[in-house]
C-alpha cells in the first residue's frame, strides 16, 4: 500500500495549550483554507478564540511541512463534536480528511468518547460521502442552519467503539 503523502498532527489536544507562536501560525493557515473552502468561512478571531479553548481537540493534516487541512473539534463528558474541518480545494479526494477523520476517531477512542457528531451542509455531497464511509449515520436536519446561502444542515452521528484494523491494530 502507498504511504499516504499527509501527515496527519495532534497541534493541540483537549487541555492543552498552543504556544502563542504556533497558535497564530495555525490561526493563519486555518483561515486561508477556510476561505479557499466555504462560502461563508470562520473570521480569523473565531478560529483564534476556538483553538485558545480549554476544550478543544485540533489535528492538521500536513504535506512537505505545508498545512493542508484541519480539525476542529470540542469534547464535552463523553461526546466529540466536529466544529469545523476543511481542506484544501487542491489535495481534496487524496485523503487528507479521511486521515484527520481516522485519527480524530482513534484519539477519541483513546479517551472512552462514545459518540463523534458533526453537521454538514445538505448540499455538501462530497463531505456526506466521505462521513458514511467513515461509519457517521445521518440522525437528523437542522432546516436553514447556514446562511450565504440559506441551506439547512444534515445532522450526523458516529458511535464509537474499539475497532481493529487487518493488523490487529486496536483503537
Amino acid at each position: 500500500m502507498p504511504r499516504s503523502p499527509f501527515d496527519i498532527v495532534l497541534e493541540k489536544d483537549a487541555g492543552g495549550l498552543l504556544p502563542y507562536k504556533r497558535a497564530r501560525e495555525l490561526t493563519r493557515a486555518f483561515c486561508s483554507i477556510e476561505n479557499s473552502s466555504f462560502e461563508d468561512p470562520w473570521s480569523e478571531a473565531m478560529i483564534a478564540q476556538s483553538l485558545a479553548l480549554d476544550s478543544t481537540v485540533v489535528l492538521s493534516s500536513q504535506c512537505d511541512r505545508a498545512v493542508v487541512g484541519f480539525i476542529i473539534a470540542g469534547i464535552a463528558a463523553d461526546v466529540c463534536e466536529v466544529q469545523d474541518i476543511a481542506v484544501l480545494p487542491s489535495v481534496r479526494r487524496m485523503g487528507a480528511g479521511g486521515a484527520m477523520l481516522d485519527m480524530l476517531f482513534s484519539l477519541c477512542a483513546s479517551r472512552g468518547i462514545t459518540e463523534l457528531q458533526l453537521e454538514v451542509r445538505a448540499s455538501n455531497s462530497a463531505a456526506v460521502s466521505l462521513y458514511v464511509k467513515k461509519g457517521f449515520e445521518r440522525v437528523g436536519i437542522r432546516r436553514g442552519y447556514y446562511s450565504f446561502p440559506r441551506e439547512d444542515a444534515v445532522l450526523m452521528t458516529a458511535f464509537i467503539e474499539k475497532r481493529c484494523t487487518n493488523d490487529n491494530t486496536c483503537f
